[in-house]
């Protein structure tokens, strides 16, 4: 494996995993896992490239993890719950674990904007959105409600309460999987999708 090279060379990937309506101001963000490339895993390295318009993650918090920001080029806008403020290139921004003050980063310029992104990496690592009604699963288990609800309770989804008996679940059939929320109790029955 090289200890080095360019980081053009590395895959540009795009969006984001968050439910709908959630999604929405992220879809287009795009990054490369410069930590990744090289076999990193005690901590994470991102090359973030936001378009006019374009959010960084909605506004959140990590219980686990510190988080490390550098503008490269653009004047992206920082947003925690001081209010906004204007960044601009060799500008930084740190966030350590636990500090349950919401940040992100937003292209509201029109030009496009470039940061670095370093963070640790703890499986146990959780956390929530300032703003909306979500939060993080440890181990990157996805994202529920803060009362632990699950998102896109419809048809293809059931959930109930752990006091009730613990049979099988309706509408559990080949191809889904069934997962309990330790949080709040509650059982999802979910299609599986793939990645």
């Amino acid at each position: 494996m090289p200890f080095a090279k360019p980081s053009r060379s590395i895959p540009e990937v795009s969006g984001t995993s968050y439910p709908p309506p959630h999604d929405e101001p992220v879809k287009h963000r795009a990054w490369r896992a410069l930590g990744d490339a090289f076999g990193l895993t005690q901590f994470g390295v991102n090359l973030v490239r936001l378009e006019p318009g374009v959010w960084s993650s909605q506004r959140h918090w990590h219980a686990k993890e510190d988080e490390f920001v550098y503008v490269l080029s653009g004047h992206p806008t920082l947003v925690t719950d001081a209010g906004e403020e204007r960044l601009s290139p060799g500008d930084c921004a740190g966030f350590p674990a636990g500090v349950k003050d919401g940040h992100h980063l937003k292209n509201d310029t029109g030009e496009m904007v470039e940061f670095l992104v370093v963070g640790s990496r703890i499986p146990e690592d959780h956390g929530e959105y300032s703003d909306i009604d979500m939060v993080f699963l440890p181990g990157r288990g996805g994202y529920t409600r803060k009362d632990g609800r699950p998102f896109g309770l419809s048809g293809r989804f059931t959930a109930r309460k752990r006091d009730r008996a613990p049979e099988p679940m309706r509408g559990a059939k080949p191809g889904w999987a069934e997962h309990q929320n330790k949080r709040s109790g509650f059982r999802v029955c979910a299609a599986l999708r793939p990645e």
